[in-house]
């Protein structure tokens, strides 16, 4: 699966990573979409 990693200023990577196993009670979401806000934007310029 694709994993969006943000490791600090301008440092954010779409990675391949492995599916991680889920136990009881838990679940997995497929995300098919997201969204950036303005706020996002300054974290990952400014960190």
């Amino acid at each position: 699966m694709k994993a969006f990693r943000y490791y600090g200023p301008r440092e954010a990577i779409v990675e391949e990573i492995p599916v991680p196993t889920i136990g009881p009670g838990e679940l997995l979401v497929a995300i098919t979409a997201c969204g950036i806000c303005g706020t996002d934007v300054k974290t990952y310029l400014r960190g």
